[in-house]
């Protein structure tokens, strides 16, 4: 799971937590999905971790997919180029300005 070892950032590479279930008339494949939270005190660190996290424990899995559930967000971390081998046709090209 990919919240495993991360009830408080203590002693934790992170912490993380499922935020919420979302049915899946809500998620961009249309299967049910789940909000998972991933905290961190430094940029750099949490940016590892959610690659680590995602390409590790979501992606491995066939039946598995990620998406940016806060498209509107003022701040981003790019994670797309490390786990862009992983696309199922879900994925798209992220241009730099």
């Amino acid at each position: 799971m990919t919240t495993g070892f991360a009830a408080s950032i203590i002693m934790s590479p992170a912490e993380a937590g499922i935020e919420g279930i979302e049915a899946k008339d809500k998620t961009p494949d249309r299967r049910p999905g789940a909000l998972v939270q991933i905290y961190h005190r430094s940029r750099r660190d949490l940016k590892s971790q959610m690659i680590l996290r995602i390409g590790q424990c979501i992606m491995t899995c066939p039946t598995t997919a990620a998406f940016d559930a806060l498209p509107k967000a003022k701040r981003r971390l790019k994670v797309g180029r490390s786990l862009r081998l992983f696309g199922d046709g879900f994925q798209k090209r992220d241009e730099k300005f």
